[in-house]
């Protein structure tokens, strides 16, 4: 038999971001100071809050987990993207509305990736539906996953997202 198979591989831990000063110059045996070195890790919340809130989050997939183990049941969690995350027209509609949030440092794919990771390292089984619902925008801009002024899938969405979660679901089981 012979096949397509389409391979999305997702980003699952983003290098460092390293932010330093330009360049210095300095007279030999004179000392330097240089200040403003910075590191980040893109992939760590710094926020109390926001930490707290992955927390509890991650707690609960680990308890729903434990619990579908428990009673011999398969888990397969789905993560369903907002619409600015899939239609770029959305965003800038969004940013319309709300211009301060286009000023603010936003990664609309982060908490996919956070709980990307997540379930990886915890062997909890994940479709992510964000790459591919974001392909599809990208390759028929003229159909409408979602309603214009609403969260919500258009028939259009549900057929795309039952079309991947049946590739999903028969990768898992055939054979």
């Amino acid at each position: 038999d012979e096949g397509t198979v389409e391979l999305v591989i997702e980003s699952i831990n983003d290098p460092p971001v390293l932010t330093a000063p330009a360049a210095r110059s300095v007279d030999e045996d004179e000392p330097l100071v240089v200040t403003g070195i910075t590191v980040v890790d893109p992939d760590i919340d710094t926020d109390a809050r926001w930490i707290e809130a992955w927390d509890i989050t991650k707690s609960i997939f680990l308890e729903i987990q434990k619990t579908c183990a428990a009673s011999g049941v398969d888990l397969l969690v789905m993560t369903i993207p907002c619409q600015d995350q899939v239609v770029p027209a959305a965003r800038e509609m969004e940013y319309e509305w709300y211009p301060d949030v286009r000023t603010l440092p936003m990664d609309w794919e982060r908490p996919g990736k956070i709980l990307s990771r997540f379930f990886h390292e915890s062997g909890i089984d994940h479709l992510q539906l964000y790459p591919e619902l974001r392909r599809l925008a990208e390759e028929r801009p003229d159909t409408s996953l979602y309603f214009k002024l609403d969260a919500h899938f258009r028939p259009e969405g549900h057929q795309a997202v039952g079309e991947i979660l049946k590739r999903k679901i028969e990768g898992k089981y055939k054979g």
